[in-house]
């Protein structure tokens, strides 16, 4: 959906649990495609027409996509933990952040994952388990594993990108920090916790 010029300059206020849904569903997908498409593009200079014209190079961008956008999901679900944790009992907050992460990866039914998204759940379960036994993590820190995971899976050759895992990681990085700051603009905290945990 096209964002006017009025949602990009003061965004909607997030209150709900659709709302919240769609915010970090929407703002995961945006992390995920435009670092990976992005840096390919910019990696491969005057030679990115041909390349993306190939049908290999689109599927292998696609398995990329897809994983990133677990990743950064799982990362961002983290972030907002942090700013819902004072308004929500722990264990209630925790099963209801699995089940957005889990609903949200449903809607996402790629080729190469037959099997589903079963481990990468584990996977934020364990996370979100340990985060809830800490202090909460700055979004810098949070951020690190899916600008790993990102650059593990982006569809240029080793050889090539083998120096790029830190431009990488600090992109995604950079991008969780702004949407660190929109959400303590955008989300109603509170009420996005109470619908969360209803």
């Amino acid at each position: 959906m096209l964002r006017t010029l009025k949602e990009l300059i003061r965004p909607p206020r997030v209150a709900d649990g659709a709302g919240f849904r769609q915010f970090v569903g929407g703002e995961a997908a945006l992390i995920a495609q435009k670092t990976a498409v992005s840096y390919c593009r910019t990696k491969t200079l005057g030679f990115s027409h041909a390349l993306f014209a190939e049908q290999a190079f689109q599927d292998a961008l696609a398995i990329c996509r897809f994983e990133a956008f677990a990743a950064v999901l799982a990362d961002l679900l983290l972030v907002a933990e942090a700013l819902l944790r004072p308004h929500a009992d722990p264990a209630a907050l925790g099963a209801a952040l699995r089940e957005v992460y889990a609903t949200l990866l449903a809607d996402q039914r790629p080729t190469h994952r037959p099997e589903g998204w079963a481990d990468v759940e584990g996977d934020f379960a364990r996370r979100l388990d340990a985060s809830q036994q800490a202090p909460p993590q700055d979004p810098v820190t949070i951020a690190r594993a899916s600008g790993k995971r990102l650059y593990d899976v982006l569809p240029i050759h080793t050889n090539y990108r083998h120096t790029d895992e830190e431009v990488i990681m600090a992109s995604v990085t950079f991008q969780m920090v702004g949407l660190w700051e929109k959400m303590l603009r955008c989300l109603d905290a509170p009420a996005v916790a109470r619908a969360l945990t209803a």
